[in-house]
């Protein structure tokens, strides 16, 4: 029973998450909204992106900047530092996913 709960107070903070960012964020492509909804609703939240991309903080990326950087990673590989493009795996998960 108590599993039940956690699992649904996670969904609801997720949701939250999820309302103030897309007020926060640019206009977004349909492609980045289903993208976006699916994401959080596999239990993930916008505070991280698939790709583990950090910004210069050392920090997860945003989803939406996150998958937007690793769009551009495949589309102009010349534009970035092999070191950079090793990190770069199209199918993460071997990490635990953390909800925030």
């Amino acid at each position: 029973m108590k599993a039940k709960s956690l699992k649904k107070q996670l969904k609801s903070i997720l949701h939250k998450y999820l309302k103030e960012y897309l007020r926060s964020v640019e206009p977004l492509s349909e492609d980045e909204k289903i993208e976006l909804y699916e994401w959080v609703a596999a239990g993930k939240s916008v505070k991280s992106n698939p790709y583990f991309i950090c910004d210069e903080s050392g920090w997860p990326m945003d989803f939406i900047n996150g998958i937007r950087i690793g769009a551009d990673m495949f589309e102009n590989p010349s534009n970035y530092f092999p070191a950079e493009l090793d990190t770069f795996n199209d199918e993460c998960g071997s990490e635990e996913e953390l909800p925030f």
